[in-house]
C-alpha cells in the first residue's frame, strides 16, 4: 500500500506576508492512492540497538516539551511586531534540544536567529506543527496516524529597520505600523489562493510522476522510517509564499510595459500613468530584411490613447515588485504508512535533493519598469507555467490590467513625465506619432 499523504493547511504561512502573522484553516488528509502491495523482500537482520526512536509516551522528557510548546506558543503570538525576538528565539532553540526530537533532526533550530518578531512568528507557525509532530510518534493508541513533517525555514524580513539597503527600500514597511500595507490585503489573499492552486496542480503533477514518496512503506527496512523523512524535506513540491513584512505602493507611478514577439517583429509598447490611468499603447515594427541588423530602426506602426483601471494596474505592479521575494515554503507531509519502525539510524541524515519543475515550450516574454518618486524598479517576465507563479502570476494580473484599456483619443496630453529617460523617451515616442482612435 503506497504512504498516505497529507497537505498541510498552512496557508497561513503565505501570511506572513501581512504585517502581523494570521492563522488559516486547516486542511484534512487527502485520501491516499492505492497502489499495488510490493513483493514481499526478505531483509538482512540489521542490528537497530543503537538507533534513535520516539521518546516515552507521555513520559517525563514529553510532557515537559509539551508544556514547553504550549507555553511559547502563547509568547510568540502575543509578541508586538517591533518587540525584540532574541529572547524567545533561545527558547525554542532550547525546546528543540530536548531528546523527544532527536529522531526528527532539529538543524532547522540551530543558531536560530530572526531578524524581526514578524519572521520569528513565521517560523513558528511551522516550527509548532513539526515539533508537535514529533511528540506524535510512537504513540501507543490504537488508531493514532503519526506523521511526518519537513522542517521550519527561516525567512528575513522585509522591513525598513531589517533590510535598508534592499532595492525596494522606499517601499518597505516600518514594522511599527501595522497599517503601512493594509491597502494589499485582498491582493495577498488573491495572491494566496493563486499560489495554492498552483501548488496542488505541481502535487498532482508528482503524484502521476512517482514523486510523491508513496513508494516508501517497506516495514521490513529499519531505513524507511529515515528515507521518508528525507523525502518529505528533499522531493516534495514547495509553494511559493510572501516574506514577512510588506510595501507601501506609490498612489502614483509611471508605467512602461513591452511586450515582445517573435512572429511577426512587431512590439507592443505601453505607457501607462497609474494615478490617472492615462495609458498609451504603441505597436513598433521591425521590417522582416532588416530584423537581423543590429542597426535596423524600429518604426511605429500606429499609436493609440486611452486609459486602464488603475486599481487592476495597482495590483499588477504590487506583484511584479514583490515577485523576486517570493520564498518556497513546505507544506506537505505523510503519514507514516502501519508497520512502519519509527527508528532512525545514528550520524548524518539520508538528504534526497530532487528539483521539482516543469517544462514549458512557449514563452511570451514582458520586460516592464516602475518609475515613482525618483527611484526605477525594472523586472521580466514570462508565461511559462511549469515554474513557480514567480513569473507568471505577475503576467496574469499585468494583461488583466492592460485588457482593461479603453482607447480614447480624447485622452489628452499625459501627465507630466518623470526624469527617467526610458519613459521620456517612449512619451516623446507617443505625441510625435500619428493615432489610432478606433479599437483594434
Amino acid at each position: 500500500m503506497r504512504a498516505h499523504y497529507l497537505l498541510l493547511g498552512l496557508l497561513q504561512l503565505a501570511c506572513a506576508g501581512a504585517s502581523t502573522a494570521s492563522g488559516g484553516k486547516s486542511r484534512g488528509p487527502v485520501e491516499p492512492v492505492p497502489a499495488p502491495p510490493a513483493p514481499n523482500v526478505v531483509a538482512q537482520k540489521v542490528d537497530t540497538s543503537d538507533w534513535t526512536r520516539p521518546c516515552q509516551w507521555k513520559g517525563p522528557d514529553w510532557s515537559t516539551a509539551k508544556a514547553a510548546i504550549i507555553e511559547i506558543s502563547g509568547k510568540v503570538y502575543e509578541l508586538p511586531n517591533a518587540a525584540d525576538p532574541a529572547p524567545l528565539a533561545q527558547d525554542i532553540q532550547t525546546l528543540s534540544q530536548n531528546p523527544c526530537f532527536d529522531i526528527v533532526g532539529t538543524s532547522a533550530f540551530d543558531s536560530l536567529a530572526p531578524d524581526s518578531a514578524l519572521a520569528l512568528k513565521d517560523f513558528w507557525q511551522s516550527a509548532e506543527r513539526f515539533l508537535q509532530a514529533a511528540l506524535e510518534l510512537g504513540d501507543p493508541g490504537e488508531g493514532s496516524s503519526p506523521g511526518v513533517l519537513p522542517a521550519p525555514r527561516l525567512h528575513s524580513t522585509l522591513s525598513q529597520e531589517t533590510a535598508p539597503n534592499h532595492r525596494l527600500r522606499s517601499l518597505l514597511c516600518p514594522r511599527k505600523d501595522p497599517t503601512c500595507d493594509r491597502r494589499a490585503a485582498p491582493w495577498l489573499l488573491r495572491a494566496q489562493q493563486r499560489f495554492w492552486e498552483e501548488h496542488e496542480l505541481q502535487w498532482a503533477q508528482a503524484q502521476l510522476s512517482g514523486m510523491d514518496c508513496g513508494e516508501l512503506t517497506d516495514t521490513a527496512d529499519p531505513e524507511t522510517f529515515a528515507r521518508l523523512q528525507a523525502c518529505v524535506d528533499g522531493l516534495l513540491p514547495t509553494m511559493a509564499s510572501f516574506p514577512p513584512g510588506g510595501i507601501r505602493l506609490p498612489e502614483s507611478s509611471w508605467l512602461l510595459i513591452r511586450q515582445y514577439q517573435t512572429s511577426p517583429r512587431c512590439d507592443t509598447e505601453w505607457v501607462v500613468h497609474s494615478g490617472t490611468g492615462w495609458a498609451s499603447r504603441t505597436r513598433l515594427c521591425t521590417d522582416a530584411s532588416t530584423i537581423k541588423d543590429p542597426a535596423a530602426q524600429e518604426r511605429v506602426d500606429r499609436t493609440s490613447l486611452g486609459r486602464i483601471s488603475p486599481d487592476f494596474l495597482h495590483e499588477a505592479t504590487w506583484m511584479m515588485l514583490l515577485a523576486p521575494e517570493l520564498v518556497e515554503v513546505p507544506t506537505i507531509g505523510l503519514l507514516v504508512p502501519p508497520g512502519v519502525q519509527q527508528i532512525v539510524p545514528p550520524g548524518e541524515p539520508f538528504v534526497t535533493a530532487v528539483a521539482f519543475a516543469g517544462g514549458c515550450s512557449h514563452s511570451q516574454t514582458t520586460a516592464w519598469r516602475v518609475v515613482a518618486g525618483g527611484e526605477s524598479w525594472s523586472g521580466s517576465l514570462n508565461s511559462c507555467k511549469g515554474e513557480l507563479p514567480t513569473n507568471h502570476y505577475p503576467l496574469e494580473l499585468l494583461e488583466v490590467a492592460l485588457a482593461s484599456f479603453a482607447p480614447n483619443c480624447s485622452a489628452g496630453r499625459p501627465p507630466t513625465p518623470p526624469g527617467d529617460a526610458a519613459i521620456r523617451s517612449a512619451i516623446d515616442r507617443v505625441l510625435n506619432s500619428p493615432l489610432t482612435c478606433a479599437e483594434e
